[in-house]
């Protein structure tokens, strides 16, 4: 099956063009915050914040029980890649500089991180993914698979615990949306793992299910490793 041409959205939900943002940014709507992309002086703070966001929020890592020390070395190569890239975007307090929310972005065909190295108890949540991403390339079509600048790649983001969101993920992927539009994107993909961002992306943004894995129905070599989870992954899309 390949894609149909242009990808639609979800019916209702018009796509607005407007000028990218001008990095760093402010809205009146969040007074005390500044959205810019992600710098140097960041990777400390969102990689603690990413990690806890994901051991403690996100369904799969919960269900695995991933140590906060294991997931915060796995993920600081990828911080450090989203800096070099310019694709992702951080909400900041305006006063102590501290990371209140996040969006990690990279391009989907890109290469990963040299020095990146899976854990052994998070191969399960990259099996979940490379097969929900399968599926996705089957719709694709062998055309498309492999375009690099072409698909804008959402695939972590999330808000401090400790801070009430208030809008910041829905205002940070609105921003994402245009800033990747501007670099010449053409869509952006999202592997959405909690009804939360399902919501957000589905309901709010417009994107559209491209592809889905039940957890407890998911295996691996045998074995279901998210026996008795409920949910599901789904890879959703959106022209932009």
């Amino acid at each position: 099956m390949g894609r149909h041409s242009p990808a639609q959205s979800e019916p209702g939900v018009a796509t607005q063009h407007v000028q990218p943002p001008q990095f760093p940014f402010c809205d009146p709507d969040f007074p005390g915050v500044i959205f810019r992309l992600i710098e140097d002086q960041d990777v400390q703070s969102c990689t603690e914040i990413c990690s806890s966001c994901f051991t403690q929020g996100e369904p799969t890592s919960k269900h695995l029980k991933v140590p906060l020390d294991v997931f915060e070395i796995f993920v600081r190569p990828l911080v450090i890649k989203a800096v070099a890239e310019r694709l992702s975007i951080v909400a900041i307090d305006a006063e102590t500089s501290a990371v209140k929310s996040f969006l990690i972005c990279d391009d989907l065909f890109g290469a990963p991180p040299a020095d990146m190295q899976v854990p052994t108890i998070l191969e399960p949540i990259f099996a979940v993914i490379n097969t929900v991403e399968g599926k996705y390339h089957d719709f694709l079509g062998k055309e498309s698979v492999g375009l690099t600048g072409t698909f804008a790649h959402w695939f972590m983001g999330g808000t401090n615990p400790q801070v009430e969101s208030k809008g910041l993920s829905t205002k940070i992927r609105n921003l994402a949306e245009h800033h990747h539009r501007s670099l010449g994107f053409k869509f952006a993909v999202s592997e959405s793992f909690t009804p939360i961002t399902q919501h957000i992306n589905i309901k709010k943004l417009g994107f559209v299910a491209r592809a889905q894995v039940t957890y407890s129905m998911f295996e691996l070599n045998g074995v279901r490793p998210f026996e008795g989870l409920e949910g599901c992954v789904i890879l959703c899309e959106k022209e932009l």
